[in-house]
């Protein structure tokens, strides 16, 4: 009888608890400006969300790399690597991801972004061939079959290389390293002020001895 109480209360428990762990906090603003500054946080603020919820966190995400005052290589490595790292991480999500997100990319960012998943998500055909029924045209079909041609090779690079992965291989990423061009803000905490260095106070003239002192 004990036995069967402890039971019922367990599953009980795990029944009550199993909606939290699912659950899905949207990220503060601050947040994602903290994420831009260390990406080794975007796993634990995407948490467990669904492809519709993370296209919303990436639309905030692009909205402030696009703000940002950087040149435009510089956007399009940090657009792609967010797209390319959440699509990875999402799996059997990423279709929804695409779905909800490229309607909703800043037209600046749509090849970035598109060349960004098409890296992520290069170890799926299936998602492949979804992603490439999704976009119109040649400009954004090219981003997907070739993002080195989309991002240029220089960018294309930077990105395979952040993300830890040959160009023929899926991606294996970590959450260890942060994009060689920052941006956002990293959170430091502040020191002591530095002790100022004091000016040394000039010393009085000596006056020249006169005739018949001592």
């Amino acid at each position: 009888m004990k036995i069967r109480t402890f039971l019922q209360v367990f599953l009980l428990a795990a029944f009550m608890a199993a909606p939290i762990a699912r659950a899905y906090s949207p990220p503060s603003d601050r947040q994602i400006s903290q994420m831009l500054a260390n990406p080794g946080m975007i796993r634990a603020i995407l948490g467990d969300a669904n492809g519709a919820q993370a296209a919303d966190l990436m639309v905030r995400v692009l909205e402030k790399i696009a703000a940002n005052d950087m040149t435009q290589a510089q956007k399009n490595y940090l657009a792609s690597f967010y797209s390319a790292r959440v699509t990875f991480l999402l799996g059997n999500q990423a279709t929804a991801f695409a779905e909800s997100l490229i309607p909703r990319v800043p037209e600046s960012l749509l090849n970035a972004v598109l060349a960004g998943m098409s890296v992520g998500g290069r170890g799926s055909a299936v998602f492949m061939a979804n992603l490439r029924e999704l976009v119109e045209g040649d400009a954004a079909l090219q981003a997907i079959n070739s993002p080195h041609i989309a991002l240029s090779e220089p960018v294309h690079h930077l990105l395979l290389e952040s993300l830890g992965q040959s160009q023929s291989l899926p991606p294996v990423v970590t959450d260890s390293l942060p994009p060689p061009i920052p941006v956002g803000v990293a959170d430091p905490t502040p020191g002591p002020a530095p002790t100022p260095t004091p000016t040394p106070r000039p010393q009085p003239p000596i006056p020249e001895p006169y005739a018949g002192q001592g």
